[in-house]
């Protein structure tokens, strides 16, 4: 990750840029996090925000986005295999996955080949009882969207894209 912030509480990230990594900007296992005036571009995925299984600090809650500027974000993923992370598909301009209370705002998603944003379930399994593997409460609102969508990638997911909604992602 470009900027990374993990297991942690009362967050402020702003006026960062980040390139040429896998996430861009990550926010991971955190509470009451504010993520504005951001630049992501030419990352895998540029904005992500999720809670991971069987660390100290689980439930991430509360997280505001906005005001950022994600586009671009196409580079291959070269994550090493097994890495959460891997599974992002190229092209994903944002990534919200097992979360909570989580709003998207006044942010400008452009040039992602995948998409826009995406909202998704935790995919691997896990035996941590106190893990919730789905999104809640997520509200994206008032964003600006432009010419995502337009070319998955060849991943998993870009396939199952192109499967569903075939060249262009809606």
């Amino acid at each position: 990750a470009g900027i990374y912030v993990g297991q942690s509480q009362k967050i402020i990230v702003r006026n960062s840029r980040a390139a040429f990594n896998v996430a861009g900007l990550e926010i991971e296992n955190c509470y009451y996090a504010d993520v504005y005036d951001n630049v992501l571009t030419d990352n895998t995925g540029g904005l992500l925000v999720f809670d991971l299984p069987a660390l100290p600090q689980q439930g991430g809650h509360d997280i505001r986005f906005f005001r950022n500027q994600s586009f671009a974000n196409n580079t291959k993923n070269f994550a090493p295999e097994g890495n959460i992370v891997g599974l992002v598909p190229a092209g994903t301009g944002m990534l919200v996955m097992a979360n909570s209370d989580v709003e998207v705002f006044d942010n400008d998603f452009h040039d992602n080949r995948g998409v826009g944003i995406i909202i998704a379930s935790y995919v691997k399994d896990t035996e941590d009882p106190n893990y919730d593997i789905n999104p809640r409460r997520v509200h994206i609102h008032d964003n600006h969207f432009r010419a995502n969508g337009h070319d998955p990638d060849d991943s998993e997911f870009g396939g199952l894209l192109r499967e569903l909604f075939g060249e262009r992602v809606p």
